[in-house]
């Protein structure tokens, strides 16, 4: 498989570090709230970057971080359990929206016990750990609010900062630090590794040369050592939002650096921005829609999943609910071409090659997905095997068995459930026959109301010119 590598800034094929095992981490969401659609898109890709490599027959350890412990969840769990201690506040905020994350993640067909899950707060040792070897290399200083690395320092024991975004480095001599988790602006500074309790903030206890500097992590040591800490290092991919390359990806590749020399990854991918109204989905911009919205509003889950597939991973996409309706449409449209052939009862050959078909379809997917993750081009191809299904007015237990394993294929790679087994009851199956009979007696109102009545039930029709097939509406 060839990914395009921020590291190197071109397509390359992925040489995994162990034979037949792709080791990644992806960033995970900071529960402090909802996480927004944006956010979503970034997990539907990584989630699908790992499908392809179990097609490919590769054994796949996907790590995924929760950040519980940074500014932003120390002030909401202060907003909304100020009469709590401050780790119980915490605690408690952060498992509410970890909780709601895991919920939206199911929704869209991302499945958790996928993941090795790690909390920041669960893994504070080892980030004592780091920190001790990135002081004790001479990278780290002790300042009156906390521990800070110095990228003076790392600059100057022969290491070069900014490998993934090429910022300039020409203010370096400023010598200035910043405390927050998150830059406001891209200036490079020395970033806080450790910081010291603040008034009324969770805190754990750090004593280093004989003085105990109670404090909790910064943003970027936490990555750190959650990702090496199921995949060692280097591993083989890391992976995030394009908006996470300056500084926190940058911090995590200077800090491992300095530990021992070592990459922290040896590929970096990552994935753009979710565009509405051309600015990207933040919760800062005050467009931060979330998967409950577009479900309270009729929508399905994975119609959104379909939408984000539908452009590649490295581009910018758009989302209104012009295109949202679109992809629940064709998603609907491919349940009904996939799932007819549940209801065929008289078995007969189609005449339709529906064999070759699906085996060179599912070439030509692999290929696309083999070429940077071209998903595009895989929904592409599978529309047009979903339109030659729909086309079929037969179907004997040898296509059955080609149309449901290719159904279920594309479920294992792209997460899209297609295919639905539906069994009607008594009651259907008898508007069913007796819509038939209206047919041959040319009654077509009534034929077309017991239809309608059968849409209320989601049962779908279609009819060809030997036999009335039905369909689950989605």
């Amino acid at each position: 498989m060839k990914i395009y590598n921020t590291l190197q800034k071109e397509n390359v094929q992925v040489n995994s570090i162990d034979d037949n095992q792709i080791k990644i981490y992806s960033c995970g969401p900071t529960v402090y709230d909802e996480v927004h659609l944006g956010n979503l898109a970034t997990f539907i890709y990584t989630d699908t970057l790992a499908r392809a490599f179990r097609l490919n027959g590769y054994n796949v350890i996907h790590v995924m971080n929760i950040t519980d412990i940074d500014d932003k969840t120390i002030r909401k769990s202060k907003s909304e359990y100020p009469n709590l201690k401050p780790i119980e506040a915490l605690e408690r905020t952060t498992r509410k929206y970890e909780k709601l994350f895991f919920d939206d993640l199911k929704k869209v067909n991302i499945h958790k016990n996928n993941y090795h899950i790690i909390r920041a707060t669960e893994s504070i040792d080892l980030i004592k750990s780091l920190i001790n070897q990135i002081i004790k290399s001479g990278i780290a200083y002790i300042a009156d609010d906390g521990i800070y690395f110095s990228i003076e320092k790392y600059i100057e024991a022969g290491n070069k900062y900014g490998v993934l975004s090429n910022l300039p480095l020409n203010h370096r001599d400023v010598k200035h630090r910043i405390d927050n988790d998150e830059y406001d602006k891209d200036t490079i500074e020395d970033f806080v590794l450790w910081k010291k309790q603040k008034e009324s903030e969770p805190a754990w206890d750090y004593k280093i040369n004989n003085i105990n500097i109670k404090g909790r992590p910064g943003w970027h040591i936490e990555c750190s050592a959650m990702s090496i800490n199921k995949l060692g290092q280097p591993f083989d991919i890391h992976t995030g939002g394009i908006d996470l390359i300056f500084p926190h990806h940058e911090n995590e590749i200077a800090q491992n650096k300095s530990i021992n020399g070592l990459n922290l990854a040896n590929y970096w991918l990552h994935t753009n921005h979710l565009l509405v109204d051309g600015k990207k989905i933040s919760k800062s911009l005050g467009n931060g829609i979330g998967l409950a919205e577009i479900i309270e509003l009729g929508y399905y889950p994975t119609s959104f999943r379909l939408l984000v597939l539908q452009s590649h991973y490295s581009n910018q996409s758009l989302f209104n609910y012009e295109i949202l309706s679109d992809a629940q449409t064709s998603l609907s449209n491919l349940v009904r071409d996939f799932s007819w052939i549940y209801s065929v009862v008289n078995y007969k050959n189609s005449g339709i090659d529906i064999k070759n078909i699906i085996t060179n379809a599912k070439k030509s997917i692999s290929l696309a997905m083999d070429e940077n993750l071209n998903t595009p081009s895989a929904i592409s191809k599978l529309f047009e095997v979903s339109a030659i299904i729909g086309s079929m007015k037969s179907c004997d237990e040898l296509e059955f068995n080609e149309i449901e394993s290719f159904a279920e294929y594309i479920e294992r790679l792209l997460g899209l459930k297609i295919i639905y087994k539906i069994i009607l009851d008594k009651n259907q199956l008898e508007l069913i026959r007796e819509r038939q009979s209206n047919r041959v007696h040319e009654k077509w109102l009534l034929a077309d109301n017991i239809r309608d009545e059968l849409l209320t039930m989601d049962v779908g029709l279609r009819d060809t010119e030997d036999a009335t097939y039905w369909y689950p509406i989605i």
